[in-house]
């Protein structure tokens, strides 16, 4: 298991805290839910050990993790995620999945926070459609409240340059294991290369608005991820969705601005050398809302499913006895830390130099 998880911890503990946050999603804990949580934890079980035997353990460790270190309680949310998509097979994960759903809508109300949390671990197990995702959650809950985004302000100095570097900090974070050195490393490297005139303003790095980008990243985070903004970071990243729709409507930006955009999202994805199932559903989604306005996405989707097949074919041989290290889908120079990129995911060279026009 990942060493972030105490040592003592075995499948049930690890089941025993998804199904916890399930509970806990929206700040508070229904006497109905931890029923369930108790007798759905019956069939799960390790070494003899229940789920149920082991909850209130794994309840007083992660509401004192909770209090005191917030990043850690994110980290061990995560490895808890990552052990069920790296060990459970389908059928495994969709009766967890259906477990927490049953949790989340005892009430016959599927708040936000709810949603948001089961579409993160859906986003790390599945494949799956976000409109039939919303379709099941309704057959189990006679409302799901979303928030009306068209309410939320942004911060003063907000950019374009933000909603971008949103995306950036989104999809670096849906990366395995969190984001990494080669994520911040694409970002820092590619959000300063975006410049923009819109109206009588010039946007960008280049152009002193925003001035700093870490002033701009540390923004962004607080925007996403500050801990008494009770709104989750999925809210964020919808309203710059929103603000990119609406600048494109007014035709601030082109269709090829959108175009290199969900490449800069590609090639952020994959520059770590492995595309999450989480990075790949949202890439998906995104090309998706953009494909009719924008030709590039569809292209896009066809690059994405070769990178797949890739990453697939290179986890088959690796499980078949070749040395991972004999199928690199990057290097990187030991001496200077830079990244040298496969030729056979990108024949071009440096994905960095080909972002296209701004």
């Amino acid at each position: 298991m990942n060493p972030i998880l105490p040592k003592h911890w075995q499948e049930p503990h690890v089941v025993a805290c998804l199904l916890r946050e399930s509970i806990y999603a929206d700040g508070k804990a229904d006497p109905d839910e931890l029923g369930y949580l108790k007798g759905f934890g019956m069939y799960i079980s390790a070494d003899s050990i229940t789920v149920t035997d082991v909850y209130d353990d794994v309840d007083t460790f992660m509401a004192s993790v909770a209090k005191s270190d917030e990043p850690k309680y994110l980290d061990i949310m995560k490895a808890a995620r990552d052990y069920i998509a790296e060990n459970y097979d389908n059928d495994q994960k969709n009766m967890l999945i259906t477990g927490m759903m049953n949790i989340v809508s005892l009430d016959n109300i599927i708040k936000y926070k709810e949603f948001v949390y089961l579409r993160w671990c859906m986003d790390g197990w599945f494949v799956y459609q976000i409109e039939e995702f919303i379709d099941d959650l309704k057959k189990r809950a006679s409302k799901i409240k979303f928030p009306d985004t068209t309410k939320i302000e942004d911060p003063e100095s907000w950019t374009i340059i933000h909603d971008i570097g949103v995306f950036y900090t989104y999809f670096g974070n849906l990366a395995d294991g969190g984001i990494k050195n080669p994520e911040k490393e694409y970002i820092n490297l590619t959000l300063p290369k975006w410049n923009f005139r819109i109206g009588d303003m010039d946007y960008g790095f280049d152009n002193g608005n925003p001035t700093d980008i870490g002033e701009t990243l540390d923004c962004i985070f607080n925007e996403m991820y500050d801990e008494s903004d009770p709104n989750p970071p999925m809210i964020r990243v919808n309203v710059s969705h929103k603000n990119l729709i609406d600048y494109y409507n007014n035709n601030h930006i082109k269709k090829d601005n959108i175009g290199t955009f969900l490449h800069t999202l590609f090639h952020l994805s994959i520059y770590d050398g492995v595309i999450s199932e989480g990075q790949a559903h949202q890439l998906t989604y995104y090309c998706k809302q953009w494909s009719q306005f924008c030709p590039k996405a569809e292209t896009l989707l066809d690059l994405l499913e070769m990178a797949l097949i890739g990453q697939q074919m290179r986890k088959e041989l690796i499980a078949d006895g070749i040395p991972p290290e004999m199928l690199p889908p990057c290097k990187i120079d030991p001496e200077t830390g830079k990244m040298e990129f496969n030729p056979e995911i990108f024949p071009d060279g440096d994905p960095l130099d080909e972002q296209g026009k701004r």
